[in-house]
């Protein structure tokens, strides 16, 4: 039995000179970007680096809101169209005691063994940053701390503060 290869056809703009063998010419190694990745979502693991409180938008952005109106330090804020959901990137493994209540209907803590997609930048696309990561090589600039973001939304919770979904 033999077996031909197949390759799908290639971009002529995403490698250099005359060859456009996808395989043999690296956009990466090229130097057309300086991250092969640049332009689309990432798939990223969760429980190590951090975790993602996530919630239904409405909550999360009333949340946000609140936070935002307090000159709160933010980490990053995912909203996902997908789902209608907004996710806060928190530090891993919060020991903070969590409710039964919370556990049963409350925001989701995603964690070890998890993969959550982080949006690339476009504005357009259907996950995206609501608050972009720091520009800085600390990661604990990305993240909002457990605490705040819980009672951020308990308390935009207790407070009404949900803008009713359309």
């Amino acid at each position: 039995m033999t077996t031909t290869a197949t390759h799908a056809p290639v971009d002529p703009s995403r490698t250099t000179g005359t060859d456009t063998n996808a395989t043999t010419t690296s956009p990466r190694k090229s130097g057309l970007y300086d991250d092969a990745f640049a332009y689309g979502p990432h798939l990223a693991s969760t429980g190590v680096t951090f975790d993602v409180i996530s919630v239904d938008a409405p909550l999360g952005l009333a949340a946000l809101r609140l936070l935002r109106e307090r000159k709160v330090p933010l980490g990053a804020v995912i909203h996902d169209q997908r789902w209608d959901r907004i996710g806060y990137l928190v530090p891993s493994r919060s020991d903070e005691p969590v409710s039964d209540v919370e556990l049963r209907c409350g925001p989701r803590q995603i964690g070890l063994g998890s993969w959550v997609v982080l949006p690339a930048g476009d504005s357009e696309a259907m996950v995206t940053w609501l608050q972009p990561p720091a520009v800085t090589d600390q990661i604990v600039d990305h993240l909002t701390p457990t605490r705040i973001v819980r009672e951020a939304l308990r308390e935009a919770a207790a407070l009404g503060e949900v803008e009713p979904q359309t």
